[in-house]
């Protein structure tokens, strides 16, 4: 599935609604136990277990842009947000809802966190940070196996 056509998807998905008659077994405990290991690594600063089951080509939406990027671009990215960041707090508000599309080769979960921390600043610094986001995670099933191809996420102080 091209990027274009899983953008146009997690427009549909999150429009339609939400389906999971024909979910497979455990494929929406999956999904949430993703989105756990997701928040654990944000916890530990663990940029590899947060990006395993990204897909080569990823979709975020987020600050009013749409844009694709490789694997390797997000690896970096989150290697020099996680290495200078350190995290107090950085938990659900409210629990994660997972959904499958009724051909169950898509899901999505959407999650609400609060996180607070320190993050170093480029001359050596530390900052305090806090935030609060939400975000529709979208993934597909690629042989047998939910992988992340996109990411719609808002960010408030």
């Amino acid at each position: 599935m091209s990027v274009a056509t899983r953008g146009l998807t997690l427009s549909l998905v999150l429009a339609l609604g939400p389906s999971s008659s024909v979910a497979a077994d455990g494929d929406l405990e999956r999904l949430l136990e993703l989105h756990a290991q997701g928040i654990e690594a944000h916890r530990r600063g663990d940029a590899a277990t947060l990006l395993a089951k990204v897909g080569e080509q990823f979709l975020s939406v987020d600050d009013g842009s749409v844009r694709e990027h490789s694997r390797a671009e997000l690896q970096a990215t989150f290697e020099e947000y996680l290495g200078s960041t350190r995290f107090d707090v950085y938990r659900d508000t409210r629990p994660p809802e997972a959904r499958v599309a009724d051909d169950g080769s898509l899901g999505w979960v959407i999650a609400e966190v609060e996180a607070s921390g320190v993050q170093t600043t480029a001359d050596g610094g530390e900052r305090p940070i806090r935030f609060r986001s939400a975000w529709v995670s979208l993934y597909g099933k690629v042989d047998g196996s939910w992988v992340l191809v996109g990411n719609a996420s808002s960010v408030s102080p």
